[in-house]
């Protein structure tokens, strides 16, 4: 039985010698010149563990130092004594895997660490433990897929590809449901190729054609049913060539000319059996020259001139049969009383 007691006895004292010194952190400094820690009355750099407390005397950061540096752990709590964040320092340098909490104990992130600069996987949860996002780092950059979460389902709402802190290829979104909503085509973190937008139910809602960041080439806009609705063409991310529209039919609806962003020349719109329905001039974006309109019928309906974008002639509306019933004069948009 003496013997245990001995042998007790030493274990206890070789564990309580090599227990670390802590300190209150009012009872240290940090020298300007040489940047390292000292207890105040003592000229060797503090070794040991440095202690700050909240008001009630509950423990708020324990902070180790070797030979008066960052050297070791570093933990945060909050008031009511539980964990908030703990660090692992190598000569002042985060180095391993930091660990932040929330105040229900979930783990709020995981960011890996190199000499100081994120290197590996770095996780970020919801307060309910769901994972919200995860990025892949080297040296500091991110490099690898990045994903991000529903914090509420935890399904997967974004991926992308990064290289050297850049998004390169095919970034993707997703929609509650999980089905592809987009994918867009990046080269060194621009916006260059095609583009997909789709709709819940796997139909191709868009597709545009981006070069060096701008729209660039045809571009296609689809009902839910897979007809083609809208199709524009652009140059140097500016509308330019033609524009169309379709009926839910597949017939065109209009059709239209861009030059440098502004619409030109004639539009025309057509009635779902083909026939026209609208003429209109244009001239640097505004409507410029003779508008008519046309009834199913073909004749005439309205035949009016515009200048600048505003009513300026005479208006004439006819009925079906081609008979005038109606005439208005204007100048810059306004009426003129005849």
């Amino acid at each position: 039985m003496k013997k245990l007691l001995l042998a007790l006895f030493l274990i206890f004292s070789v564990l309580l010698f090599s227990a670390e010194r802590k300190t209150p952190v009012e009872q240290t400094f940090k020298d300007e010149n040489s940047g390292k820690v000292y207890v105040q009355g003592e000229k060797t750099p503090y070794t040991g563990i440095v202690e700050g407390k909240y008001s009630n005397g509950k423990v708020k950061i324990l902070v180790s130092y070797k030979n008066g540096i960052l050297n070791g752990k570093v933990l945060q709590y909050y008031e009511n004594g539980k964990i908030k964040s703990e660090d692992t320092f190598m000569n002042e340098a985060l180095n391993g895997v930091s660990k932040g909490y929330y105040e229900n104990g979930k783990v709020e992130y995981e960011i890996s660490y190199k000499n100081d600069k994120k290197d590996g996987i770095e996780k970020r949860y919801s307060n309910t433990g769901i994972l919200v996002v995860e990025f892949s780092y080297k040296n500091d950059e991110l490099n690898g897929i990045i994903k991000k979460y529903n914090e509420n389902t935890g399904k997967l709402e974004m991926e992308a590809l990064y290289k050297n802190d850049k998004i390169e290829g095919i970034a993707k979104s997703y929609y509650p449901s999980g089905k592809l909503e987009r994918e867009q085509t990046y080269k060194n973190n621009i916006r260059d190729g095609i583009s997909k937008e789709y709709y819940e139910n796997g139909k191709l809602q868009m597709q545009t054609n981006y070069k060096n960041g701008q729209l660039e080439g045809i571009n296609k806009r689809y009902s839910q049913k897979g007809v083609l609705e809208e199709e524009v063409e652009y140059k140097n991310g500016k509308m330019e060539g033609s524009s169309k529209l379709f009926y839910p039919s597949g017939k065109l609806k209009s059709i239209a000319t861009f030059k440098n962003g502004l619409q030109v020349g004639v539009q025309k719109d057509y009635y779902e059996d083909g026939k026209l329905k609208l003429e209109t001039l244009y001239k640097d974006g505004n409507k410029n020259g003779i508008t008519k309109s046309y009834y199913p019928n073909g004749k005439v309906q309205v035949e009016v001139n515009f200048k600048n974008g505003q009513l300026d002639g005479v208006l004439k509306q006819f009925d079906e049969n081609g008979r005038l019933i109606n005439q208005e004069t204007y100048q810059n948009g306004n009426k003129i009383n005849n």
